[in-house]
């Protein structure tokens, strides 16, 4: 006879289920924090990093972009995107040491891998900084993973020539003296630079405006002028569209802009109204615009942009503007008597009633020369030197008499004025003239695009390279 054997099991019995919810609880309330504390610490960690990263490349490519022997607005040096970049990152809240130097390194911040092209040696090029380091891990342990992780961040950023922007309508010449500079390069920032502007400097009747409504037309484009509210408009607050140089790159081929003689004196005194601000200016090439200088040109060949803070705007026959030119004379003062003693030349030809050949105002003590004292009884000259009775000092201009009371004396001298020099260098009177006196400005940040020719106003922004993108975005 078989043992029956019966099964203590009851249906509905749930004994047990509860210890196999809470174990599978406890996998995922361990998930959950690994993914908050864990992952979540990773993340904001590295969107820390990737704005350290950013702002040193930024930093490192406006390093490259001033160049080496200046020093940038915050004291860093130019041309040392080294220091610049570590210092930037450090800024942003990290302290791994950051290498930027060609190649692959290693230092006390991780694995860094760092490269420039063109730093120093090109106007334009690019410059990655890419660094890692250690995040410390939680509860990840449990999983396998170990007490920390390694977090990276790189970015790249290139500078170069500006190819495009918002301008105003007034041209300046490429390689043609327009004033006491040409046009400025990357030397001259934070220096006056004038330019002097008249009937004939771009041929005849034309003062340098340009129609920026006929940008980038062909050479056969019928031109016309513009309105004078857009001139003023455009003077102001720049073209409302950011205008760019033709081609692929920018500037690969000719961006022809028509000619605009309509302009009037307002729109001068729209720039003077504007004394104080910065302006981007688009560059002619004399040589490609249509037809080519000397004549009047129909349109112009803008190949780049020169960004400058207006500083004055003279008319042309302000002595600020034109200076003056120097004269010469004899002068003849006719002293009723000539006592001993110490007297300045310069001083008394105002005070002297009678005078022949002499300035209205005085010399310079250097433009004295010739200094003689003559008396008719009995007739004598005498001519000052170093020794009594007539000593003359060319250096103070002082004359000292010992040799008695003449009576009815005259005191002549040779005098001239060197000319002096105004913002626009020497020049004749011009009422209807314009100098424009600027100060080179150099770097724009973050707009723009890059290309054409190199005026020293280049863009600095960030870019790409792969594996990041699949199309190169930085210039070689």
């Amino acid at each position: 006879m078989g043992v029956r054997i019966r099964s203590r099991v009851v249906k509905g019995d749930e004994s047990g289920a509860t210890l196999v919810i809470v174990a599978l609880l406890l996998v995922a309330l361990l998930g959950m924090m690994v993914l908050v504390l864990d992952v979540g610490g990773l993340l904001v960690k590295r969107r820390y990093m990737v704005q350290a990263a950013d702002a040193a490349a930024l930093a490192a490519a406006e390093s490259c972009a001033v160049g080496a022997g200046t020093n940038l607005g915050n004291g860093q040096p130019a041309g040392d995107p080294k220091t610049v970049a570590l210092t930037y990152s450090r800024s942003q809240g990290q302290n791994e040491d950051t290498t930027v130097v060609p190649g692959v390194g290693a230092d006390s911040g991780g694995i860094v891998e760092t490269s420039t092209v063109g730093c120093q040696t090109s106007s334009k090029g690019h410059v990655t900084v890419s660094y890692t380091t250690q995040q410390s891990l939680f509860f990840a342990g449990i999983f396998g993973y170990g007490p920390s992780s390694s977090v990276g961040a790189r970015a790249t950023a290139t500078w170069g020539p500006l190819a495009s922007g918002n301008a105003v309508p007034i041209v300046l010449q490429s390689g043609q003296l327009q004033g006491e500079c040409d046009i400025p390069d990357p030397s001259r920032i934070d220096k006056p630079c004038a330019f002097w502007y008249d009937f004939n400097d771009f041929g005849n009747a034309t003062w340098g405006f340009m129609n920026l409504d006929k940008w980038n037309v062909s050479p056969g484009e019928n031109c016309s002028n513009a309105g004078s509210n857009d001139r003023s408009d455009w003077i102001a607050a720049g073209y409302p569209d950011p205008l760019q140089l033709n081609g692929t790159p920018p500037g690969a081929a000719p961006t022809y802009v028509c000619n605009d003689t309509g302009h009037s004196t307002r729109d001068w005194m729209d720039l003077h109204d504007e004394e104080g601000s910065v302006k981007l200016f688009p560059v002619n090439d004399c040589a490609g615009q249509l037809p080519v200088c000397p004549a009047t040109p129909d349109k112009y060949d803008i190949i780049g942009f020169a960004q400058l803070l207006v500083e004055h705007v003279y008319k042309g026959n302000d002595p600020l503007a034109i200076g003056s030119f120097g004269a010469t004379g004899k002068c003849t003062l006719s002293l009723p008597s000539l006592n001993n003693g110490s007297t300045t030349l310069t001083s008394i030809l105002s005070t002297t009633p009678k005078t022949t050949g002499c300035p209205t105002t005085a010399p310079p003590v250097s433009g004295i020369t010739n200094v003689t004292v003559s008396y008719p009884k009995p007739k004598t000259a005498v001519t000052c030197g170093t020794t009594a009775p007539c000593v003359y000092n060319p250096g103070t201009g002082v004359l000292t008499w010992s040799g008695g009371t003449k009576a009815n004396a005259d005191i002549t001298f040779n005098w001239a004025f060197s000319n002096t020099t105004g913002a626009c260098g020497t020049r004749p009177s011009v009422p209807n003239a314009i100098c424009l006196v600027t100060v080179y400005q150099g770097l724009v940040f973050n707009s723009g695009i890059i290309g054409g020719a190199d005026f020293g106003s280049r863009t600095v922004r960030l870019c790409d390279l792969p594996p990041e993108v699949a199309v190169y975005t930085c210039p070689n």
